[in-house]
């Protein structure tokens, strides 16, 4: 899946279209640029979607880990890269309470995946679209 946005003279995004493959991309770029003068149109992977395919994945190879001890490799909100081994409990009671397991919820409702780091004995979390690595593989 291609995206053709459309720029401005100023370099302002006008609008896009997404687009199934290039040859659909550069005849929607040359009908545009012919109808309408001063535009760029420019022709990109279409980021969002590759975002959402790389979540399922990542989803998916954790489901498949079951209860097995899982090494996830992925990137901290400050830029930084860690490495976590552990195990993964959806249905366990994070902090051993119904409090705990509300916690757990919420944050899965914000896209976190809590993991049981086996090292220092705590929980810890990440995003599955921030996931490099699955037991040493690049997902």
């Amino acid at each position: 899946m291609l995206r053709c946005s459309v720029y401005t003279p100023d370099g302002k995004l006008n609008c896009w279209k997404l687009v199934n493959n290039n040859t659909e991309a550069e005849k929607y770029k040359r009908g545009l640029t012919r109808a309408v003068r001063n535009v760029t149109v420019v022709i990109e992977k279409n980021q969002r979607r590759e975002v959402m395919e790389k979540k399922q994945r990542v989803l998916d190879l954790l489901e498949a880990q079951g209860t097995k001890i899982v090494t996830v490799t992925f990137i901290k909100a400050n830029g930084s890269e860690r490495v976590v081994n552990g195990l993964l409990k959806p249905t366990s009671k994070i902090v051993g309470s119904d409090r705990g397991l509300a916690q757990g919820e919420a944050m899965r409702s914000r896209g976190q995946i809590p993991i049981w780091e086996i090292k220092e004995s705590k929980w810890k979390s990440f995003y599955a679209e921030k996931v490099e690595l699955i037991n040493g593989e690049k997902v």
